[in-house]
Formats: structure tokens, sequence, C-alpha cells
């Protein structure tokens, strides 16, 4: 479940780091399928409006939650962002599958007041929900030309494969004890 940045804006569908991770998994001999949930523009409050019939289409294992970024650079209250994401997340554990959020920072041009808030939503959802959360997933390529589209926002196919190496150190301990645990 993720925005732009999960989608792959601006990039071939194999370009974006679901498809890597994939790829990733495979070459380690981890039977997994990768269904990018990701949709541009999308902030919490559409992610959880479409968690429900994402979960019931695929019946996944584990839902990676990406969100967050539209949120912030909208401004909306982090407090919402917050409740948001923690519904999707109690949504997930009611049907009985994993969660992992991939977390991202504001920057401090959105205000001091406003990046704390928005960056304790991360700390706070892995110690209250008890779930592991990736810390500013993105911070390997943001402002890096060279790992952006001329937008500066979106990682070009560079910055996708940065994040999907990321991305998989993160997953990849998750779903091997997932794995192992499987009768």
């Amino acid at each position: 479940m993720g925005d732009s940045l999960t989608a792959g804006y601006g990039l071939k569908e194999d370009q974006a780091y679901p498809t890597l991770l994939q790829n990733q998994f495979e070459n380690e001999k981890i039977p997994v399928q990768i269904l990018n949930g990701g949709v541009s523009g999308d902030t919490t409050a559409g992610g959880l409006r479409r968690l429900g019939w994402m979960i019931k289409k695929s019946s996944p294992d584990w839902v990676i939650i990406a969100l967050g970024g539209n949120d912030m650079l909208r401004g909306l209250s982090p407090k919402k962002t917050k409740e948001n994401l923690k519904e999707m997340i109690r949504e997930a554990k009611k049907a009985k599958i994993k969660v992992a959020v991939l977390g991202i920072d504001a920057p401090t041009s959105l205000g001091a007041h406003y990046s704390k808030d928005f960056d304790r939503i991360f700390e706070e959802l892995e110690r209250e929900e008890k779930i592991p959360v990736m810390k500013n997933y993105i911070q390997s390529v943001v402002g890096k030309i060279e790992m952006n589209l001329t937008d500066r926002i979106h990682p070009n196919a560079k910055g996708q494969e940065k994040l999907a190496e990321e991305i998989f150190k993160f997953l990849y301990p998750l779903v091997k004890k997932t794995e192992r645990s499987s009768p």
C-alpha cells in the first residue's frame, strides 16, 4: 500500500521498487508474490478506504504500508495521519495479516512543530502497535539529484533500485522469519 513512490511514478512498472523487491526475493529463493498497491497522490485516508478491498482481493500474508508522504505535503494533521495508519494496521491485524510500515520524515521547511509531530507518528506506531517500522525509508534518495526525476521528488530508476535495496534489508528478516514459522 503506497503512493507515487511505490507506484513508480514516471517509470515503467518493472522499474518500481515492488517489482525490484520481487526479483530480490526470487534471487534468494524465497517464494513471495509482491503486489504493487501504489496509487499516485494517495493519502492515508485513501489507503484506509481501499485496504479492505485489497485484502479481500489478494488475501495477503503481509501488508506493507508506505503512506503518509502526501498527507505531509498537503499539511494534513499528523494526528489524523496517525489515526488513519493505526486503523489500517488494526484492520490488517484483525484479518490475521502481518503488518510493517515504511515511515517518512517531514522536511523542516514545514516548520519545526509540524515536522516533530509528523516524525513522531512512526515511532509511536512501532511502539503502540508492536509492528516493524522502517524509519524514513526514502532517506537514501532524498535530495540526491542523480537518484530522482527532474521533479526532484520522485525516484528515478536508479533511485528505485536504491529504495528496493534498502527495503529488502528491512523486509528480508521479517519474511524469512515468517517463512520458517509456516507449517
